[in-house]
């Protein structure tokens, strides 16, 4: 993502993650393993959600699953919890991958938009 001129900001926990975003206001995108210390990602997607986690124009925060677990149970329970992405470890395609970011970004863009 770096490469492709996004700016990242990697954290090493799903309370990491919080605490980032509290201290800066919000991100535009969240990409999270599924396997983290204490939370894992699906844990980190409930608490956002939960906390009604959006930017300031009251977009929702976009979130891709990334798992070395791909499996159809995975991928069903990442798009039930409303994950605007699923991808599959490793990456295969670095263009693909970020195609998807930018899509899940722009989605959520338009849905803010219809829903003002």
């Amino acid at each position: 993502l770096l490469a492709v001129g996004y700016r990242v900001h990697p954290v090493a926990s799903a309370m990491a993650a919080i605490r980032y975003m509290q201290r800066q206001g919000g991100v535009d995108i969240i990409v999270s393993d599924i396997n983290m210390p204490v939370f894992d990602g699906y844990e980190l997607k409930d608490m956002l959600d939960y906390a009604r986690a959006s930017t300031e124009e009251g977009l929702r925060i976009p979130f891709v699953i990334i798992t070395g677990e791909d499996t159809p149970e995975k991928y069903a329970l990442a798009i039930r919890l409303g994950a605007s992405g699923f991808v599959p470890k490793p990456i295969k395609s670095i263009k693909g991958f970020c195609r998807l970011v930018r899509a899940s970004w722009e989605r959520a863009r338009e849905d803010a938009a219809k829903a003002r």
